[in-house]
């Protein structure tokens, strides 16, 4: 089954490239506050989702679900300065299965709500341009409205999934602001078509994506992302992720807050041709009492996937301790009972060992008696994928002036 192909370390046109002017002396933190209009994405739709926006083929298993279970839209079914800041970020109603934070474009500013997400690198919006049919509810970008925006005519942009859903454009500069941080001239990327799985999600307004700039959907050039245009305004070119399980978390950009995590950090260099956060792990352990596996494997941190996806020899190592656990059909899944008390699962780097509690490990209900595996196959992806099932029991931070990715353990409230 076909992987994706990563970005070859070739010299690429980087348009427009944003003077950097400040010195190193800003940070600023984004907290999470519950989203009020909570949008749930059932197991099987995240895992639809994941494949999907890491370009693999679904595998028979999903597609057989996708025939079998009821839950899945029919359109997936057949288609394919020197500041400190805050700003507030939503969960939704119920779970952890995905995060917005309110983003301000254009002057004067328009506030829209985009998921962070580290494992893509474009910020595209839903606008006054996409098709009025194809919005839900959204809050929107006006570029007219906005003395700030200019149009790139010679830009466009065009994000296509496996499953045929993504989203497409124009291309404007405009005025981008997270908290007191903001960026003149910043691409945005403003939707004139979403498939129905965006339209679909009420609250989300788009994505402003955190992953390397060489991943990229502008074209004909790469263009720089937020984090590019602001890191030589931060005291420290990094950001953090301190999510956390149902209650409100945190982003920081720019300083790493020692009292978010236990001990020390521990970094693995990120693969420098890789559009995401890729790194290696050495290890992983099933139970608090289990055996450590020495393992290479390859992994990437990215907060806009919802599970664990990960080899099969760990899911079936997993499940293995999870009586009553078992391979569903109609969710091409792992399932277990409900009230099983599920064990604890911990990765290695090196000597560092980072645990995921197995109470995280439950995605959700999916019927009266079964509950829906936060680990599962990433089988046909080509490396594991460390989603909100690690990133909320983990403190994360991704060194950008490094090229490297660092893990610690903290205090879990729930």
């Amino acid at each position: 089954m076909p992987t994706p192909s990563l970005c070859t370390c070739i010299p690429i046109a980087v348009y427009p490239l944003v003077p950097h002017t400040s010195s190193r002396s800003s940070h600023f933190t984004v907290r999470q506050i519950k989203n009020p209009n909570g949008h749930q994405r059932n197991g099987l739709h995240a895992m639809i989702r994941a494949y999907a926006k890491f370009g693999a083929e679904l595998t028979p298993a999903i597609k057989t679900a996708v025939r079998l279970n009821p839950t899945v839209n029919a359109d997936i079914i057949h288609k394919r300065d020197n500041t400190t800041g805050s700003v507030t970020t939503y969960p939704p109603e119920g779970n952890d299965y995905e995060f917005v934070s309110p983003v301000q474009i254009g002057t004067p500013p328009q506030t829209v709500y985009l998921d962070f997400d580290t494992g893509s690198a474009d910020l595209w919006v839903f606008s006054s341009e996409t098709l009025p049919f194809q919005v839900n509810g959204q809050a929107i970008y006006t570029p007219s409205a906005s003395k700030t925006s200019t149009r790139v005519p010679e830009l466009s942009w065009k994000i296509a999934y496996g499953d045929s859903s993504g989203a497409a454009g124009v291309v404007y500069t405009d005025r981008v602001a997270i908290g007191n941080v903001s960026v003149p001239s910043q691409i945005v990327e403003s939707a004139t078509w979403v498939s129905s799985t965006f339209t679909a999600d009420k609250f989300c307004s788009g994505l402003l994506g955190l992953g390397m700039t060489s991943g990229s959907s502008v074209k004909p050039n790469k263009t720089l992302t937020f984090m590019d245009n602001i890191r030589d305004k931060l005291q420290q070119p990094l950001f953090t992720a301190n999510l956390k399980h149902v209650i409100p978390g945190t982003y920081t950009f720019g300083t790493i807050n020692g009292s978010e995590h236990i001990g020390d950090i521990q970094y693995a260099s990120v693969n420098p041709d890789s559009p995401y956060w890729e790194f290696n792990a050495t290890g992983y352990q099933v139970g608090a009492d289990g055996p450590a596996v020495v393992h290479n494997w390859t992994a990437i941190a990215d907060t806009g996937t919802t599970l664990l996806l990960a080899q099969q020899e760990m899911v079936d190592a997993y499940y293995a301790q999870v009586k009553g656990s078992g391979f569903d059909d109609a969710w091409a899944a792992v399932l277990f009972p409900c009230e099983t008390d599920l064990p604890d699962w911990s990765f290695y780097i090196d000597g560092y060992k980072g645990t995921v509690p197995g109470r995280y490990m439950n995605y959700g209900v999916v019927n009266a008696t079964h509950c829906y595996g936060g680990i599962q196959t990433a089988e046909g992806i080509g490396f594991a994928v460390f989603g909100g099932t690690v990133m909320k029991a983990q403190f994360a931070v991704f060194d950008l002036g490094g090229m490297r990715v660092g893990f610690a353990n903290k205090v879990l409230e729930t």
